[in-house]
């Protein structure tokens, strides 16, 4: 009986090998598609990352305009566009002020700060708007 037993010993290794060789092959093929999701994820992480960093400068940039525009007198308060544009991490910031007086009502200037800018995703911008008012003292 003995040796009836270790007749069929070969057969049975040969299968298994042929199995466990497949069931390797499966599992890096699982593998890879994995990696290549993670890759994938990894990468739009960072392109929206600076993405968002781009926006984030737009929206302070702009900020900045209008905050410059407060210190100014009521009378003084004009459409400009400074001189210097603000390069940050090798983006161009174009930043320009339009003022419309009286508007909503007279004695209202309605000023807006736009940043314009160019990244990986096309033209881009960033719009903040306030409301000034005259103050008779």
């Amino acid at each position: 009986m003995k040796s009836s037993s270790h007749r069929f010993a070969p057969q049975r290794l040969r299968r298994n090998r042929g199995v466990s060789l497949v069931e390797t092959l499966v599992a890096l093929g699982l593998l890879a598609i994995m990696f290549g999701s993670i890759a994938k994820l990894v990468s739009s992480a960072f392109f929206r990352a600076g993405r968002s960093y781009n926006q984030t400068q737009g929206y302070v940039l702009a900020e900045q305009a209008l905050e410059s525009m407060r210190t100014l007198d009521y009378e003084d308060m004009v459409a400009q566009s400074p001189p210097p544009t603000p390069k940050i991490d090798n983006t161009v910031y174009t930043v320009t002020t339009t003022v419309v007086p009286d508007d909503p009502s007279p004695n209202m200037k309605r000023v807006t700060a736009t940043v314009t800018w160019t990244s990986n995703a096309g033209p881009q911008n960033a719009t903040v708007s306030t409301i000034f008012t005259q103050v008779h003292r």
